[in-house]
């Protein structure tokens, strides 16, 4: 890509249209850039609640944070506020796929194994709460009337 855009300053006609070009991709990486600064404390952010609610392994929390960077410098790259969405939104999705990537890519269960293991640990969690609840309601039958034979 590199290369190519050296090659396209050449081919420019005169040096006003050269600089002209340089310019705007001087000020696209400075955007970019100042992009990637702001929102750094939003990725880890991001980051500490998926381990929340992901329940992933906090010792990880470098790694998790390292993919958002990711994600986010990505985002910072391809985004087009011309498009009318926010970059909080768009740079949310690219970094939260970077880190389910990361996370993917870590783990050594398959695609279908890691989302199997997740079922089955909601499943246990509803039946879990499920029985928990079960044991703090009291009960709603109505005691047996003892009759004269029952004594």
């Amino acid at each position: 890509m590199v290369g190519t855009q050296g090659k396209e300053l050449e081919s420019f006609p005169n040096d006003g249209a050269r600089r002209g070009l340089m310019k705007a991709l001087q000020t696209q990486v400075s955007d970019r850039n100042s992009l990637i600064e702001e929102y750094q404390d939003f990725v880890e952010g991001l980051v500490s609640r998926f381990i929340r609610v992901m329940g992933l392994p906090v010792r990880h929390r470098e790694d998790f944070i390292a993919a958002g960077f990711l994600g986010l410098v990505e985002a910072a790259g391809l985004f087009d506020a011309a498009r009318g969405s926010d970059f909080r939104s768009y740079a949310y999705l690219r970094i939260r796929g970077a880190v389910i990537d990361h996370v993917r890519t870590a783990c050594d269960l398959s695609g279908y194994a890691y989302r199997m293991l997740k079922a089955l640990e909601a499943a246990q969690e509803i039946r879990e709460r499920s029985l928990e609840e079960q044991v703090a309601k009291p009960s709603t039958r109505r005691p047996k009337r003892r009759g004269a034979l029952d004594a």
